[in-house]
């Protein structure tokens, strides 16, 4: 019986042990696996800020100024939805607003930096005064359709920095950056 109950206890210690060794090498696995996917977690949706540069072609190139948000939201692991409002600013004296739809898609979502297409459309307010002692305002309302590519580079796990160039109608072509914080 003594024999028996040495056996018997040899073999708990060796069931426990193994049982332990398992739990030791199997729990930490999927953890460190996260850590090293190169992937990030898709975020659903990102807020961005925008500052940028703008040019409408009518006699001459017009610059404006650029500045605006966007809030992106995840459709799919590659495709999302980005409305955006923009302010542009040719001088006290030209103004431009835009409230526009963009559809985005990411062309590789692997590494820290990630390439993108992005077409809109939407509508464009404008807001002119003209003359000796600007009296004369001009006002219109129309249409806006743009398409591009841009980089989007993570900077942590929430952080990033993108930068877009565009060209389309009204404006013709605009360059911006933004800053964005995803959620």
């Amino acid at each position: 019986m003594i024999g028996n109950r040495s056996g018997a206890g040899s073999c708990r210690k060796k069931v426990a042990v193994s049982a332990l060794a398992v739990l030791i090498v199997a729990i930490p696995t999927p953890a460190l696996a996260q850590e090293a996917d190169p992937r990030p977690q898709a975020r659903l949706v990102e807020v961005k800020a925008v500052l940028g540069f703008s040019t409408f072609i009518d006699n001459d190139f017009i610059e404006h100024a650029v500045t605006g948000a966007s809030v992106r939201l995840r459709l799919t692991g590659r495709w999302s939805i980005e409305p955006q409002f923009l302010y542009m600013r040719a001088g006290a004296h030209d103004q431009d607003l835009y409230l526009l739809g963009n559809l985005v898609y990411d062309l590789d979502t692997r590494g820290r930096v990630t390439p993108y297409w992005i077409v809109g459309g939407g509508i464009l307010w404008n807001r002119a005064t003209f003359g000796r002692n600007r009296e004369q305002v001009f006002t219109s309302r129309g249409w806006h359709f743009s398409g591009g590519a841009g980089a989007r580079i993570r900077l942590g796990k929430r952080w990033s920095l993108a930068s877009e160039a565009r060209f389309g109608i009204e404006p013709f072509f605009q360059v911006h950056a933004g800053f964005g914080y995803a959620f």
